[in-house]
This record gives structure tokens, C-alpha cells and sequence, in this order.
């Protein structure tokens, strides 16, 4: 099953416990969010 599960379930426990939403946890929240786009293999003519 993995320790997805056991992360969600300590994060709603901090968030419990602070009486915060997880987001305000993780640092509150952003209007823009920096993102990267890459291809692995290039484009479909191999550059």
C-alpha cells in the first residue's frame, strides 16, 4: 500500500491539532505557481 495513507492521515491529524487546513500548513497558498515543461525524447523531429 505504500505511506501514501500514513501521510495523509499525519497531515489531517496536524491540521487537527493547529485547526488549520493542510494548505496553511504547507505554507499558505500562491496566486501564480513557477512551472517547468520539458520533453523527455525532444519534439516529434528528434531536435
Amino acid at each position: 500500500m505504500g505511506r501514501g495513507p500514513i501521510d495523509i492521515a499525519l497531515w489531517d491529524l496536524a491540521g487537527k491539532l493547529y485547526d488549520a487546513p493542510i494548505f496553511e500548513l504547507l505554507g499558505g497558498w500562491k496566486s501564480k505557481i513557477p512551472a517547468y515543461a520539458s520533453t523527455m525524447h525532444g519534439d516529434r523531429n528528434g531536435v
